[in-house]
């Protein structure tokens, strides 16, 4: 129900903003590229929202295309100066329905709701699709990891059952993982080979996969070996361990 109500409001919100005024929204550049905004100058970057009353700036061999929000590129390749104001007319179009048109009207509109302006204008319609956008972003990482996740990979590691291919798509996730966790996969491999352990007297293997530890009781092969449950700290999932070898059951909270 969240989610409908998140892309209800983003529906409203791209709605709204995409009948701003006559802003520019530079999609791209190369070389030297400025803006005087109130008598100040400062460096132009991919994004940046270029208001009427502003004036661009452009060095030699410096190349500018700006979108407006009716769906035109502008494209600027000569030396000088350039009021904003100046290209009014110049985003007029007949052609509002071409393919053209419509993916740079679906630019500018992506552009605005990740510029600086519009954070500053509408910072709670900026915090909502931030988080829209992390959430599809998780499902997609989610997406990815279950794609490529070896199922049983620790128990086919310890019963020396991993094929080549299982490796390298668990190396592939890892990889994907350390990334995302903002840490090097030597970093990554070495946190979990560290904490990855097996007790041959009670047949427990105890592994780590940032950031979960998780237990398993290990029988003669995989098919007989069970879970028995993860935890975010390592001095909870020995407790958890502790209760299982006395009693039997499976425990998370601690």
């Amino acid at each position: 129900m969240k989610s409908i109500l998140v892309l209800a409001s983003l529906f409203f919100v791209y709605s709204s903003y995409s009948q701003q005024g006559e802003e520019l929204l530079v999609y791209s550049l190369k070389g030297n590229v400025t803006v005087i905004e109130n008598d100040k100058e400062s460096k132009v970057k991919i994004g940046k929202v270029l208001k009427p009353g502003s004036t661009l700036k452009t060095q030699k061999l410096a190349k500018l295309t700006m979108v407006c929000k009716e769906g035109k590129a502008l494209t600027v390749t000569k030396e000088g100066s350039f009021p904003i104001i100046r290209w009014k007319d110049s985003c007029e179009t007949n052609n509002h329905n071409s393919v053209t048109s419509k993916y740079f009207k679906y630019i500018w509109e992506q552009l605005y709701m990740r510029s600086e302006d519009f954070k500053k204008n509408s910072p709670e319609n900026y915090k909502l699709i931030e988080y829209y956008e992390s959430k599809v972003a998780e499902r997609k990482n989610q997406e990815f990891i279950e794609k490529y996740r070896v199922h049983n990979y620790f128990l086919k590691k310890h019963f020396s059952f991993l094929t080549a291919d299982e490796i390298q798509r668990q190396k592939e996730v890892y990889t994907f993982l350390a990334k995302s966790f903002n840490i090097s996969i030597e970093t990554y491999l070495e946190m979990q080979n560290t904490n990855t352990k097996y007790f041959d007297d009670v047949k427990v293997l105890l592994t780590y996969e940032y950031p979960y530890y998780s237990a398993y009781k290990i029988g003669s092969s995989i098919e007989d070996s069970e879970f028995i449950e993860c935890s975010l700290y390592k001095n909870d999932i020995y407790k958890i361990i502790d209760i299982y070898l006395k009693t039997g059951e499976k425990v998370h909270d601690v």
